[in-house]
């Protein structure tokens, strides 16, 4: 399989996107205080927009190695 090594990168920045986009948002959104080093992560707006952004990444990489033959 000539391309394995490219669907295996793909999948691999999929990972990235989880543990280094999505999963850093949802624990801000656990924890419970409002004081954080940072003043822009308090704002749900922009929380929001990265969160779309990360998913947005991760389904276009799903249709990219599933449907690039099309």
């Amino acid at each position: 399989m000539p391309n394995a090594f490219i669907k295996m990168l793909s999948f691999a920045g999929m990972m990235l996107v989880i543990i280094a986009v999505l999963l850093p948002l949802y624990l801000l959104q656990k924890i419970k205080t409002n004081k954080l080093h940072y003043s822009i992560l308090t704002s749900k707006f922009v929380r929001f927009i990265a969160a779309i952004l990360g998913i947005v990444i991760i389904l276009m990489e799903i249709i990219n190695m599933f449907f690039k033959g099309f």
